[in-house]
């Protein structure tokens, strides 16, 4: 019997994890879980948000190939894979993005997404208003303001998302059946708004219930460029942070410990990522935006009873992902999915893909047709950004690892730079024949 459990985090720095250098208490159980198998020191997703990150993982595609995010119809997610080799799969998340409408139910023999259901007309029409309704506010600042403003005055704002111990909970309800399983789990507690579980937040956090409300109504303002946070609030983010990410290490425990309680935990794969990383204004934003700096990109990676010797330090995209599951369970891949077998081949390069709007960093008018790609290329010691809007930057990241110093128009690393530039263009080139549908009269070599 051979098991594969997918773990991603949703917006999880790799650098609060204590495996990966961190000083507080964030990860004690996965820090101790990461010695049993491989930590990978440079792993990237192609993206810096969700919908843009998923396809990769779990379909073997950059996110310039989907359509507004939804996976093509042709698309093949390792969870058909698996399901045609016999394997029982299960998915457990409550990601909107990651829904049956943008196609990632297929392949799934449950998929639990926690969402309201839409079996009955009635239960449908009314979803159609509540969505119209939540579309208008988000779109009318001054309205969308107010409403927060009353629903964190009367303490009733309630999470977007399903707690980790729900989803631990059901996870391990399927675990039980018998037959070989695949089954991924996506926990969104490390995802704004950062309300932890008092048992977790005294740990880190002196804030009270209203001042945690207060600080998620600020952060929501400064990622609409209405508020600018002041540093001390900027630490306090990261207090509620680190609590809701030591909650989720708790529930990974609780997993863990129940394979190893039924045996079955050296015969199951088990992989620990996140689909982006997470900013507190190192890049001037907070949350996750449409950039390409590692802070929005560089990602944990953890996997666990892998077998094969691999070198912790090779780089590895997100998107090798499924090739690598499947080179471990002895079965073939299908040919259109990108990506390498990290047990097979060492990498150069990785490359992310993203769109953004006029004002650059913004993702969340991704639907408008204004919108404008923006690509990077990634070797251990350069990365090159091109952006249709802000143009090129190239970064020296051995010497400049938090990628302040652009090197674009330095005469001297020219061929450095045109060499990477090239490298990213044969690859847009390629992509550009299957999304000329989607994108009309996008310059992928535009500087």
């Amino acid at each position: 019997m051979k098991n594969v459990i997918l773990i991603t985090i949703d917006a999880l720095r790799y650098s609060n994890l204590g495996c990966y250098g961190y000083s507080k208490s964030t990860s004690p159980f996965i820090d101790k879980l990461s010695k049993e198998g491989i930590r990978f020191e440079n792993a990237f997703s192609t993206a810096p948000f969700t919908p843009a990150s998923f396809p990769s993982i779990l379909a073997g595609m950059y996110s310039l190939r989907t359509n507004n995010y939804i996976l093509p119809k042709d698309s093949l997610l390792i969870s058909t894979v698996l399901q045609k080799n016999n394997y029982k799969t299960a998915a457990f998340h409550s990601n909107a993005f990651l829904t049956k409408y943008y196609g990632y139910n297929k392949g799934f023999d449950v998929f639990q997404d926690y969402l309201i259901s839409e079996k009955t007309d009635k239960n449908k029409q009314i979803n159609i208003i509540k969505k119209k309704i939540s579309h208008t506010l988000k779109n009318n600042k001054f309205l969308f303001g107010l409403l927060e403003k009353i629903t964190l005055k009367k303490n009733t704002y309630k999470l977007p998302y399903k707690r980790a111990e729900i989803i631990t909970k059901d996870a391990i309800n399927f675990l039980k059946k018998e037959g070989n399983k695949f089954v991924w789990i996506h926990y969104m507690d490390v995802h704004d708004p950062w309300v932890p579980k008092n048992k977790y937040k005294k740990q880190f956090s002196k804030l009270n219930k209203k001042e945690v409300f207060n600080l998620n109504f600020k952060v929501r303002k400064a990622s609409n460029n209405q508020y600018k946070l002041k540093n001390k609030e900027l630490k306090q983010i990261e207090q509620l942070y680190d609590a809701e990410l030591r909650y989720v290490d708790e529930h990974i425990k609780k997993l863990i410990l129940f394979l190893k309680k039924e045996n079955v935990f050296k015969k199951t794969l088990i992989i620990i990522t996140s689909d982006h990383g997470e900013e507190f204004c190192e890049k001037g934003d907070v949350r996750h935006k449409s950039k390409l700096y590692d802070v929005n990109v560089k990602v944990p990676l953890i996997i666990i009873n892998l077998k094969e010797k691999v070198d912790e330090n090779n780089l590895v995209s997100l998107i090798d992902l499924p090739r690598t599951i499947l080179d471990y369970l002895k079965i073939e891949p299908p040919k259109k999915w990108l990506g390498k077998s990290i047990l097979k081949e060492k990498r150069k390069k990785v490359i992310m893909q993203s769109f953004h709007n006029k004002n650059r960093t913004q993702y969340n008018k991704r639907f408008n047709k204004n919108r404008f790609i923006i690509e990077a290329i990634r070797t251990k010691k350069w990365k090159y950004i091109l952006g249709e809007l802000k143009g090129e930057e190239l970064y020296n990241l051995l010497e400049d690892p938090n990628e302040e110093n652009n090197l674009a128009n330095h005469n001297k690393l020219k061929k450095i730079k045109n060499d990477l530039k090239k490298k990213l263009a044969e690859y847009s080139l390629k992509e550009k024949s299957k999304i000329k549908d989607i994108i009309k009269g996008i310059n992928l070599n535009k500087t």
